[in-house]
Order: C-alpha cells, then sequence, then structure tokens
C-alpha cells in the first residue's frame, strides 16, 4: 500500500487537482471552506487498477502553515508538486521542494496545473523552469504531466504515471515494526478517543498493546479504520484511524508517535544530526543559534550547535522526544517560514567531545555512512564492538576495517587490539587489576570485557588468580618486591600465628602495599584487620585439618587446640576457610568439605 501527497505554493490548485483525481474536496475546516485557503492537512485516496486504495495527503501552500506542510511530507511514498501554469515557480515551490528533498520523498511527479487558464507557450516556459528549478534542489530531474482540474485533461494519465511509479519502487524500512505519528486526535460519541496518521513500519491489529511516545503510556487498539473501511489489520504504507482505549483525549496530541515495539525509538533531548548539503541559495544556519526542529508530524524549538565542517551538527530540543535513528528532520527558521536545511538523526542522547570526534570519524570515513541500515551497526562502528546477533553483515561486509567474533561480541580489529593493550598494561600494575576495575576504568562493561579476557587466558597471555588478572610478565616474587613491601612480609613473617593487625603496624602509609600483597598472594587477609603470610596461613589450616576426612566435623574449643590459637584469631580464620569452600558451618561446628 501507498500514500503520497501535494506540494507547491498557495493557491496552484493543490485541492482541486485530487478532487478532480479522486471526487473528495479535502478542505474539511470551516475557515478553508471560507477562505478557499488550506491551512491544515487534507486526506482523501483513489482506488487504483488492481483494486488498491492510495492514500492521498493535501498540504497547504501558504508559507505561514509550512510546519502543517511538513507534518504531511514525513511518510509519503510519492509527492505531486503542483506548479500552476499561469504562476510558474513560485517561493513555495522551492521551500516544498526542499521539505520534501529534507524528508526523503525521492519520487516526485511534477503536476503543470491550469493549462486551461493559458497558452501552449507559457506552459512550456512554467514546465521548463520548474524542471530546471527542481533539478538544482532534487539533484534529478522529476517526470512531468500537464493537467486541467477543471476539464479533466490529464488527470487520468496522472494517475497511471503515479501508480507505475510506486509500483517500480523499491521501498526501505529502518526497522519492521509500526509506528504512526499523529497528526489529528478527537473523540466519537460512543467509540471514544481517536487518533489518525499515516502508518509505516509494520502491520497493527485490534487488541494489540501499543504505547504512545514520548510519554509512554499504553493503550490498546479497539478499532481499525482505512479508507472508510473497518479492518481487524492495517499493513503500511496507509492512512488509519486508530480508536484507542485506556487513553484519554487530552494525553494525546499532533506529534506523538503511537508504536508497537517503543525500544525501536529514542526518547532524548538531543541528537548528532548528519546535515544535507542543500543545494543552492540556502540561508546559512547561525552556530548555537535558535531554530525550529520539524519530524514527523511534530515541530520544536531547539538549538544548534554545528560540529566539524558544518556537515554535523548537535540539535538540543526544548523538550523531551520521540525519534528514530535514521529520522529524516527540517530546519525551520525559529519564528518564521524559512528552510535552513536539512538531515537525518544518527545519534541519541548527549555526547561527550571525544564521542562526537569518534562518530565524525566514521562519517568521514565512510562518506557519511549512509549504506548502513541500522542504528547497532552504526554503533558498532563507531565504539568498535557489538553483539554480532545485532549486527547487519550486509553492512559489515562493506567496512574497510577486519571485524573480529570473540563469544557472542564482535569487534573492529583497531578497538580489539586497544583494548587488549589496555588490559594486559594494567595487569602488569602491582596487585593486578579486577574486571570490575577495567570497567570502570574503560567504561566497557563486565561481559564484553569477559570476551576478550577468555581469548587472552587461553593465548597464554594473561594468567588469573581468583578475580585478579597478572600480567605473565610482571608476576613478582619475594625477591622483586619493593622496600616498604618487604618489610612489611619480614614482619608478618617473624609475627607467625598473631599475623599483624594494620591498627597496631609501626609502619604508617602501608595500606596500599597491603593491598597490592593480599592481591599478589603474598598476604591472607582475615576478619578484624589482621593479616598472615600465605605460608602461616596454609601451616594452620594443614594443622586444623589434619585427621579429618570430608565430611568430618569439629568444633571451636577442638579448632583452638589444634592450631594453638584463641578465638580472637580462629574465629577469622574459620571464616575465610568457609569463604575458601573448605568448611561450612553447621550449628557450634564445621564440618571438612
Amino acid at each position: 500500500m501507498y500514500v503520497i501527497g501535494t506540494a507547491g505554493h498557495v493557491d496552484h490548485g493543490k485541492t482541486l487537482l485530487i478532487k478532480a483525481m479522486c471526487g473528495i474536496d479535502t478542505d474539511r475546516l470551516p475557515e478553508e471552506k471560507e477562505r478557499g485557503l488550506t491551512i491544515d492537512l487534507g486526506f482523501a485516496h483513489f482506488i487504483d487498477t488492481r483494486g488498491e486504495p492510495i492514500g492521498i495527503v493535501d498540504v497547504p501552500g501558504h508559507e505561514r502553515f509550512i510546519r502543517n506542510m511538513v507534518a504531511g511530507a514525513w511518510a509519503l511514498d510519492l509527492a505531486l508538486l503542483v506548479v500552476a501554469a499561469d504562476d510558474g515557480w513560485m517561493e513555495q515551490s522551492e521551500d516544498h521542494t526542499r521539505v520534501l528533498v529534507g524528508m526523503g520523498v525521492d519520487s516526485v511527479i511534477l503536476a503543470i496545473t491550469k493549462i486551461d487558464s493559458t497558452g501552449e507557450e507559457q506552459i512550456r516556459m512554467a514546465e521548463e523552469e520548474a524542471c530546471d528549478r527542481f533539478m538544482r534542489l532534487a539533484g534529478y530531474r522529476p517526470q512531468v504531466v500537464r493537467v486541467s482540474s477543471v476539464t479533466g485533461e490529464g488527470v487520468d494519465r496522472l494517475k497511471k504515471l503515479i501508480e507505475e511509479t510506486l509500483l517500480s519502487k523499491e521501498k526501505r524500512e529502518f526497522f519492521s515494526s509500526p509506528f504512526l505519528y499523529i497528526d489529528r486526535v478527537f473523540t466519537l460519541p460512543g467509540a471514544g478517543t481517536i487518533v489518525t496518521g499515516t502508518l509505516k513500519g509494520g502491520k497493527l491489529t485490534t487488541n494489540d498493546e501499543v504505547t504512545v511516545l514520548p510519554s509512554g503510556l499504553k493503550c490498546r487498539i479497539r478499532s481499525i479504520q482505512s479508507y472508510h473501511s473497518f479492518y481487524t489489520t492495517a499493513s503500511p504504507v496507509s492512512r488509519v484511524a486508530l480508536n484507542l482505549q485506556g487513553i484519554k483525549r487530552e494525553e494525546l496530541s499532533r506529534g506523538d508517535c503511537v508504536v508497537k515495539n517503543p525500544e525501536d525509538f529514542w526518547i532524548v533531548g538531543e541528537v548528532i544530526l548528519k546535515l544535507d548539503d542543500g543545494g543552492e541559495g540556502l540561508p546559512s544556519i547561525k552556530n548555537h543559534g535558535e531554530l525550529e526542529i520539524a519530524y514527523g508530524t511534530d515541530h520544536q524549538k531547539g538549538r544548534i550547535h554545528l560540529l566539524k565542517e558544518a556537515r554535523y551538527a548537535r540539535i538540543c530540543f526544548s523538550k523531551t522526544t520521540s525519534i528514530h535513528w535514521g529520522q529524516r528532520c527540517v530546519l525551520i527558521r525559529h519564528g518564521g517560514s524559512k528552510i535552513l536545511g536539512a538531515g537525518r538523526c544518527l545519534w541519541p542522547g548527549k555526547t561527550s567531545p571525544s564521542e562526537r570526534r569518534d562518530i565524525i570519524k566514521v562519517l568521514q570515513k565512510y562518506s557519511g555512512a549512509d549504506f548502513i541500515t541500522s542504528f547497532d551497526t552504526f554503533r558498532f562502528m563507531v565504539r568498535g564492538f557489538g553483539l554480532a546477533s545485532e549486527l547487519e553483515q550486509h553492512d559489515l561486509s562493506r567496512l574497510e576495517e577486519e571485524a573480529i567474533p570473540r563469544g557472542k561480541w564482535i569487534f573492529l580489529r583497531s578497538a580489539l587490539k586497544r583494548m587488549e593493550s589496555s588490559i594486559l598494561s594494567s595487569a602488569e600494575r602491582p596487585g593486578g587489576v579486577s574486571i570490575g576495575e577495567l570497567s570502570q576504568a574503560t567504561g566497557v562493561k563486565n561481559d564484553i570485557l569477559k570476551a576478550i579476557i577468555a581469548h587472552l587466558l587461553e593465548k597464554g597471555k594473561l594468567n588469573r588468580r581468583g578475580e585478579l588478572l597478572f600480567s605473565i610478565k610482571k608476576e613478582r616474587g619475594k625477591a622483586n618486591l619493593g622496600k616498604k613491601e618487604g618489610e612489611i612480609l619480614r614482619i608478618a613473617g617473624e609475627a607467625g600465628r598473631k599475623g599483624i593487625e594494620l591498627k597496631k603496624l609501626s609502619l604508617s602509609g602501608v595500606r596500599e602495599q597491603i593491598r597490592i600483597l593480599v592481591r599478589e598472594g603474598f598476604l591472607v587477609p582475615l576478619d578484624g584487620n589482621i593479616y598472615y603470610t600465605k605460608e602461616v596461613y596454609d601451616e594452620v589450616v594443614s594443622d586444623l585439618l589434619k585427621g579429618f576426612k570430608k565430611g568430618g566435623r569439629f568444633s571451636i574449643p577442638t579448632a583452638k587446640e589444634k592450631t594453638g590459637l584463641s578465638r580472637k584469631y580462629i574465629i577469622p580464620i574459620l571464616n575465610r576457610m568457609e569463604s575458601q569452600g573448605l568448611v561450612k558451618r553447621l550449628g557450634d561446628e564445621r564440618e571438612v568439605l
């Protein structure tokens, strides 16, 4: 199914052309009928030769209503750019073409209207100028049909060309789940809340639970109407009306988005935008200036911060919004109607300067990365890693750099090399490093680090002791300890089974050295800030377990007797043994495991 729309200067005959094609007057507001001027979006359809409906969105032509025009253009499969033969190309012809290009409408038919009101020479001149102007803005020459909405000349040919063009188009969606930007909200007696819009992405069915973004409110589809008929399922791309259950009219507005899978959308206050080249005649965008951003059926105030070479920008919205990766946006002068530019959303949320540099580096390396079909793949290109299950293999095959699998993850070779180097370097520190410490230092999640570490351990590039990782290059013996570390170990050795207590130690400022000695296995920590040398602790454990087989039990008095230690020491030792899985507590006794 398809939805098309009109575009063009005010009073060039857009609404009349639709009436000639469909027999429907899309001016529905009393003010529109009184003034003979389209103010808001209008809707119609006609049945093609296959018996399928083709929806039509009629947009206002006056510059004051440019935001309404953008709201009608976001989901079009094809646009009819209407230029009157007697007037020729006008200011809104220009702006509407910029909107169509900015919104990614890549199929446009130029309809030269009012051919009944002027001569052949004027018609030819209007057509040539319109084609030339369009070519400069869009980069291709449109197909042209001359029509008269009064006599009907050319109308059937136009409808045939529309159908042929649509059927020859290759449809491309960023994702397959359904979404609909609301363009109208109203209530009907006995039905309740109704929203209308153009359905894209996937199918919606009655009783589906849907989410309204950005509010996050959930509701259910009670019924679906499309082109004046009720359906249990609506397919994209089509004009639909949804009767929503569980949500009030006051909780909805134009610009909200009804979605089946909210995880497909970002709820953010800012995005990174790749700006279009824009063609000729665009006014300059003021860096850090205020403007309006139009996307879907919504438009918001915001501020633009141009990035490198002004080809990319950070857009900060005035309020939180719902937007998806790859979404097209049009930039409008704040408080005015001038089109400033357009672009595509590539990255959600706040970003640091270093993150922005990484994003732009990828965009420059791959000429804007226009071939990428999913945000997961683009994020992989920027960060250097991603889940294999989320990545598009077609996109990966076009990368200049090799992608290397590690478990369920895939890494770019350069990113993997950088991460491995960081892990190995950290493991060379005295005391080694834990996965948690690596994650905190690098900002990389534990499960990603574990995939890399598993490979390094397998290749013999790392040693592991419990939760700690050590470099095979820097494993230290007692002879390699620092002066203060050696002194601590000497004192602990001389203390024997009394161990050393941090608060009683005559040496000052040694907390870090003790931590390192514990991590490297030279000291064993016990409850109460007591530390044994490993040799002494192993000796105590050996004495304690001597004579016991697995399942054997002993009491605390027995443990004290076998080791010659007081309760102050024996309880911390038993707790340590329990944490190591050597014994388990059964009441007042311990059982050997």
